[in-house]
């Protein structure tokens, strides 16, 4: 581990470039990033709008919190028209969240004139984000976001609450995003002479995390006589059909999901269709990683290899999903918001950087597969094309009708 880090370094030339020179990419990085979400772009799904009905009436149930507290602010998520608003809302303000991080990361933007960012913006990965509208992978990748906009104490605190509230809200965080949120703090820790404390800190926050998930894993389950009652309650008060399937997951436990997994992979169509989806979508993560590699140049001995040992684990953690999910293209993108975030935190006092020749044209390379790739999306559904007619189209019913209808079954 030790000489490949040393090789990987030495293709890094310590360069400062001018921040001014970042600007072409960054324009382009706009452009891509609204392109990318336009194709995405669509109305939340009825597996969404039913999941945001279930909070803590009927006692503690998994994936309850998000629904708890739009109860509790009188959001009336019960209208398919204002939940698909409120999902839309979170939504910009988490991709103007996510703008927001990036412009203030200098590191990112000097990087060869903000081609990276560009990579990004142009990647399937911000297609997904844009189509998971309405999940709450949205809410939980902005408290993400919040925990690493912050610095020192602020943010090991920050990280501990939205740990615990984040798996609340999904359980997902702790495999998804909890890793890239603790990355700042052991990398901070191995940068001090005396790290105890920065290690004990981030032992305290995998413990509550890992008891958040054990209480949120042995949380109320329901058998199926139950699941049809609160299926039935929460069809009476709602204006749109409920995703009947939603309620067999408030039955499952992780055991489960793993059983449906290895049915699932044994499917003679799952492989190809894993390698279909991967070429199309983790080509930026590769990139991302290789970078987010390079730049740990800054450690030696065994920080060294703990530092890429734990750059690389915040990189690619979503990857972990596909063992308990089948949401082959989710977790994909997700890996490679994953990476791109442990970029900017590995980024973040290095030495300046400039990417090589090769790198740079690699980098290129992953902005046209992203602007050309389509693997498919949630629930069967495709892109949607330049000029994005259907989104256009879409829009035009919604204001002249002044509400959004909720989608077919």
């Amino acid at each position: 581990m030790r000489e490949i880090a040393s090789g990987m370094a030495n293709n890094t030339r310590a360069t400062q470039v001018p921040e001014r020179e970042g600007l072409p990419w960054t324009v382009l990085a706009a452009a891509f990033g609204a392109i990318a979400i336009l194709k995405g772009i669509r109305r939340p799904n009825l597996w969404a709008a039913t999941q945001a009905q279930i909070g803590y009436e009927h006692g503690f149930v998994k994936r309850g919190l998000f629904g708890a507290l739009a109860r509790s602010l009188s959001l009336g998520l019960e209208n398919y028209s204002r939940f698909a608003l409120v999902s839309e809302i979170l939504l910009a303000i988490v991709v103007i969240g996510f703008a927001w991080y990036i412009w203030k990361s200098r590191e990112l933007r000097a990087l060869d004139r903000g081609l990276l960012i560009a990579a990004f913006a142009a990647s399937f990965a911000v297609t997904v984000l844009a189509h998971l509208v309405g999940y709450l992978d949205i809410p939980l990748l902005g408290l993400a976001l919040l925990v690493l906009c912050l610095r020192g104490a602020a943010q090991a605190g920050a990280a501990l609450v939205c740990a615990v509230a984040s798996i609340l809200i999904h359980e997902l965080y702790f495999l998804v995003f909890l890793p890239v949120t603790i990355l700042p703090l052991f990398l901070g820790a191995l940068k001090r002479p005396s790290e105890k404390r920065g290690f004990a800190v981030i032992a305290f926050i995998l413990i509550v995390a890992v008891a958040a998930v054990e209480m949120s894993a042995h949380s109320r389950s329901l058998n199926a006589l139950q699941a049809g009652e609160l299926q039935q309650e929460i069809a009476e008060r709602v204006d749109f059909p409920v995703d009947t399937e939603f309620f067999d997951v408030l039955a499952r436990s992780a055991s489960d999901n793993l059983a449906i997994m290895r049915s699932l992979r044994a499917e003679p169509d799952y492989w190809p269709r894993q390698v279909y989806i991967g070429i199309a979508t983790l080509p930026p993560a590769i990139l991302f990683l290789y970078v987010t590699l390079r730049s740990l140049g800054r450690f030696s001995g065994w920080r060294r290899c703990a530092a890429l040992m734990a750059a690389a684990i915040a990189s690619l953690s979503p990857l972990l999903m596909h063992a308990l999910g089948w949401d082959i293209v989710r977790w994909d993108c997700l890996t490679v918001v994953t990476a791109f975030l442990a970029m900017s935190v590995c980024l973040h006092d290095s030495p300046p950087l400039q990417l090589h020749t090769r790198l740079r044209a690699a980098a290129v390379c992953v902005i046209g597969i992203g602007l050309a790739a389509g693997p498919g999306l949630m629930d069967g559904q495709n892109i949607t094309p330049f000029p994005f007619v259907q989104d256009v189209t879409t829009l035009h019913q919604v204001l002249r009708s002044g509400h959004i209808p909720a989608p077919s079954r």
